[in-house]
Parts: C-alpha cells; structure tokens; sequence
C-alpha cells in the first residue's frame, strides 16, 4: 500500500506532501474496522462507511487546484 501511494504521489494523484505512512494507517484502520463491523457486529452498514471514509482520505491527499495548475 506505501509503495501504490508513493506511485499515486509520483503521477502526481496524490499532494506529495500527504504523510504516506499516516494514509497507510488509517486505510488500515478503516479495512480492520470493516471487518469487525461486518464480522463481528454483523452490521449492513460498514462497507458504506468504510468507502466514506477512504474517499474522505483520499479527497483530503489530493493536491490542491492551485498547485496543480502551477
């Protein structure tokens, strides 16, 4: 995962000021929290919310409009 978002920074996807080791860790997160949700709660919910939350990481790395069209 560190190395597809060191690739996503390089293509320029991701700000490459985004603490890499920081989004490795809360996706991990949100994958183990899924599984419990799914698993162990046996909630409906937890793909929904698992999606949210790696959409929010991901809006969150991008670079900004500004320096993308510098």
């Amino acid at each position: 995962m560190l190395r597809a978002i060191g690739q996503a920074q390089d293509e320029g996807h991701l700000d490459r000021a985004a603490d890499a080791h920081q989004l490795v860790f809360e996706i991990y997160g949100l994958m183990l929290m899924l599984h419990q949700d799914a698993r162990l709660l046996r909630s409906g919910e937890g793909v929904y919310r698992a999606r949210a939350g790696l959409v929010r990481l991901v809006e969150a790395a991008r670079p900004s409009r500004l320096s993308a069209d510098s």
